[in-house]
């Protein structure tokens, strides 16, 4: 399965499954240099001219203006290997692998929302190194294979909106993303708290 948009070449193999760049990685990277649209380790989607309705073509000189797109897709850069691994596990596995990198990862084919982080490290500070990869790869794993489906959904969920909630712009949509994970987590771990202020604790 392929995916991306990871800016890192390493290659590693696990107990089941194996994760490298794929054949055309240079290329893409070049495109990616001369064409995309980055700020502060965000990158954005293609502009759009937001178009006007006629009585504002009449009256107002000046043209629509530019957005960037909302939903956009780009070029996997990476391919995960396995002759046992279901599709949904191969998710799980692509998901959790963003997570060590630090960076939102989707299988070909998804569309990324407004801005997406590229910068290593950017959405939690990680940076691997040496056997980080291998080792934090085999954990996810064997989270996977020793939860049960209900377990799973809810870490994917958590890992998901810890991710994707940083690309938001207003200070309310990433607090909500960070009290998904935070209920999420909660759920997860058995612990029972009396109120909502205690679950963090």
């Amino acid at each position: 399965m392929k995916f991306g948009f990871l800016i890192d070449k390493k290659s590693f193999e696990c107990s089941c499954f194996r994760v490298a760049p794929i054949p055309e990685f240079n290329s893409v990277m070049e495109e990616f240099y001369r064409s995309a649209r980055v700020s502060n380790g965000w990158f954005y989607g293609p502009e759009q001219e937001l178009k006007k309705t006629t009585n504002e073509n009449r009256k107002f000189k000046e043209r629509g203006p530019v957005n960037c797109s909302s939903f956009f897709r780009i070029s996997p850069t990476h391919e995960i290997i396995s002759n046992t691994c279901t599709e949904e596990h191969l998710r799980f596995l692509i998901l959790g692998y963003g997570f060590l990198q630090g960076i939102y990862l989707t299988p070909e084919d998804y569309s990324y929302l407004g801005r997406t982080a590229y910068e290593l490290g950017k959405l939690n500070g990680l940076r691997l190194s040496g056997d980080d990869y291998v080792n934090g790869m085999e954990a996810i794993n064997q989270f996977y294979l020793l939860s049960d489906s209900e377990v799973r959904k809810q870490m994917f969920s958590s890992i998901h909106w810890h991710l994707i909630g940083q690309s938001y712009y207003f200070d309310w949509d990433r607090f909500d993303s960070q009290y998904k994970t935070l209920d999420g987590l909660y759920k997860i771990s058995g612990i029972k708290a009396k109120f909502h202020a205690e679950r963090p604790v």
